[in-house]
């Protein structure tokens, strides 16, 4: 893949994203979130996934700002697992596109 090929592609992702996150409720959210932490479960700690767990239940709460605040303060691993759709619902800005 050229460097144009991988910039066209984060910018698309982010697009989708954008477009997700608009019409996400703190449910869908939260759901998406928990799905995404179950496809990975093998891959986590289980300290990590009581602290999916917890964003998932303040998304669901509709305490975004907590979750998302306690969400970037996880590790960076950890954080990868949380969907980019999800992070623009929480109000994180978007680096591509």
């Amino acid at each position: 893949m050229t460097h144009d090929e991988f910039t066209a592609y984060k910018q698309n992702e982010a697009k989708v994203a954008r477009e997700l996150a608009a019409t996400l409720t703190p449910a869908t959210a939260a759901k998406l979130l928990e799905d995404s932490r179950k496809e990975r479960h093998s891959s986590l700690y289980a300290r990590d996934v009581e602290d999916l767990r917890g964003v998932a239940t303040l998304i669901e709460m509709g305490d975004t700002g907590n979750a998302f605040e306690i969400a970037s303060q996880l590790d960076t691993a950890v954080r990868d697992v949380i969907p980019l759709a999800v992070w623009v619902y929480l109000g994180g800005d978007l680096v591509h596109g």
